[in-house]
């Protein structure tokens, strides 16, 4: 979630200035991501939960919600997110869904200090939020699991002897191309697919179910796909079409992820809140309560030089986890912590402001008074 500076939120970000470690941090994690925008159009319940994605706006009222209201004028979604069968349907109207999500964790949480060090990133975004999960919450030992497909079908495509990185290949040029995946579904568990940039090129083209699987495009690495929350043991049926005379299935790789891991997660993270007391535009005050040391006051602000903590009375550096977002070391104990922005080089610009607004009184006045004297002048002369 993006707050810039100080808790606006949003979930994407067009801009010719956007910051090189936030289109980094979106890549990382499975998002579109370019050099001047970040698009939060694919995210897991994993990073729904990790970026405080409380509540969602969605077009597409989940088939297997019990409370769905069948709609005959519905917005053509964004993206499919089934996952939003396992969160809270709040309110409906004729086009639009609102859900809560139970998972969000809060602005600040507890995490081990060594946590927020991390020198190398895996290039799958599955196995990075894994590693991502097991840092902030050593007791998650693995997130997510490969899920497995136990038939394929092909219709006009050679056959393969494996997913990921297989090349696709027409028989037919002129014919219908595409293969069948059936995956075997437990209930309470969330799956996904990892695509590559060829997804994004065109060059493929997938349904889930007979519904499209529609994404937001383009993206410089690879994407992840939700394709199923289902809420009763089964299959579903994934359909890999080839739009061109053949394409390499780059990085395509099933994974899942049972709800109870992501519960678990959420509330570890929810038992050692920042509670935020006080706010404005500028600054927010709270508490946390530190049961060990080594613990760092972990949030999801991004970081940025102009943010200035105070833990009790006294000024702490705050710092950067994953090159994106500001923690502030903490010690065992109670404490009293302010986290305050003020952008730098505000003080010197402001300064320079002032001055130059003085300059300008000075010289208005100067003007004036040199007006004024030419005035008193020239009357003088015709006095004489």
């Amino acid at each position: 979630m993006m707050r810039s500076p100080l808790i606006l939120t949003a979930v994407q970000f067009f801009s010719s200035t956007l910051e090189a470690n936030t289109s980094k941090f979106f890549k990382h994690i499975g998002q579109p991501n370019g050099d001047s925008f970040v698009f939060y159009s694919n995210g897991t319940m994993f990073t729904d939960s990790l970026l405080d994605m409380k509540y969602y706006m969605n077009q597409q009222i989940p088939e297997n919600n019990p409370n769905k209201k069948h709609q005959k004028e519905p917005v053509p979604p964004l993206t499919r997110k089934p996952d939003l069968n396992n969160y809270e349907l709040l309110s409906q109207d004729k086009l639009i869904g609102t859900y809560k999500n139970p998972y969000a964790l809060p602005l600040g949480f507890l995490a081990p200090k060594s946590g927020m060090n991390n020198s190398k990133v895996p290039a799958d975004p599955i196995k990075y939020q894994n590693e991502l999960a097991h840092r902030l919450d050593p007791n998650i030992k693995s997130l997510y699991q490969p899920a497995n497909y136990s038939h394929i079908k092909y219709n006009n495509i050679y056959k393969i002897s494996q997913l990921n990185n297989a090349i696709l290949k027409k028989k037919n040029m002129m014919e219908l191309s595409y293969i069948t995946l059936t995956v075997p579904v437990q209930r309470d568990t969330s799956y996904y697919m990892t695509l590559g940039t060829n997804f994004n090129k065109g060059q493929i083209s997938i349904s889930v179910d007979g519904q499209s699987q529609t994404q937001f495009t383009p993206s410089e690495r690879t994407i992840i796909a939700n394709i199923g929350n289902e809420q009763i043991d089964g299959n579903i049926n994934i359909q890999i079409f080839v739009n061109a005379s053949s394409t390499m299935l780059r990085d395509v790789r099933l994974y899942k992820v049972h709800n109870s891991k992501i519960a678990k997660f959420s509330n570890d993270m929810k038992a050692n809140p920042y509670k935020i007391s006080k706010w404005n535009e500028r600054s927010m005050t709270g508490t946390v309560n530190v049961k060990s040391n080594n613990q760092a006051l972990t949030t999801t602000i991004p970081y940025s030089k102009g943010w200035h903590a105070n833990v009790d009375g006294k000024s702490v550096t705050p710092k950067k986890w994953e090159n994106m977002f500001l923690y502030v070391p903490m010690t065992k104990g109670h404490h009293h912590v302010k986290l305050s922005f003020w952008p730098e080089g505000l003080t010197a610009g402001l300064i320079i402001g002032i001055i130059g607004w003085l300059l300008v009184g000075f010289e208005f006045y100067r003007s004036k008074l040199r007006k004024k004297q030419l005035t008193s002048k020239t009357n003088d002369v015709n006095d004489a």
